[in-house]
């Protein structure tokens, strides 16, 4: 499981995620007990470090923080910016299985926080505030990219694949 599993406050649902050997979501119900438990097939390893949740929907962001375990000899981590490699967000139904999934490409960045969520008022998608990176991992002395990250926007149309984006604050 990952750092940042989410709580649901009216159902008493933990839903969370792992990615290693691959991604993994998961729903344990109030009592703990796991009742959903999905694996996502994903083209590559890549770093997750948080997701979002909506009243309706999962998030997962499928970043070019692609997993190289050579690298941890070299620089402690096993991670490497790989923006050839594409960035894409993942919007799944709650409880959905791997086949629900709808993958909506984005600009290769980096999100290791997401901020809020929620459904949007036209039923089309989500609306996500995320701490937006230009990169992670391309420099062995820096977790993030070159400049100081900055709160985002995401608002994700999943019926025409589309996100728009827009930077909220520096």
């Amino acid at each position: 499981m990952t750092a940042h599993p989410k709580l649901d406050p009216a159902t008493g649902e933990l839903h969370l995620f792992g990615y290693l050997p691959g991604l993994r979501y998961a729903v344990a119900d109030a009592s703990g007990r796991i009742v959903h438990d999905e694996p996502i097939p994903l083209p590559a390893i890549t770093m997750m470090h948080d997701f979002s949740l909506t009243e309706s929907y999962v998030v997962f962001y499928d970043l070019p923080a692609v997993f190289e375990p050579d690298l941890l000899t070299d620089t402690g981590l096993p991670f490497a910016w790989k923006p050839d490699a594409g960035a894409r967000l993942g919007v799944l139904p709650r409880r959905g299985r791997a086949a629900d999934i709808t993958w909506i490409d984005v600009e290769p960045a980096f999100v290791y926080h997401t901020v809020n969520a929620s459904d949007r008022p036209d039923g089309r998608g989500v609306v996500l505030d995320v701490v937006r990176h230009d990169s992670a991992f391309a420099d062995p002395d820096t977790f993030g990219g070159q400049r100081p990250p900055s709160l985002h926007r995401w608002t994700v149309d999943v019926t025409s694949r589309r996100v728009s984006d827009e930077q909220l604050d520096a």
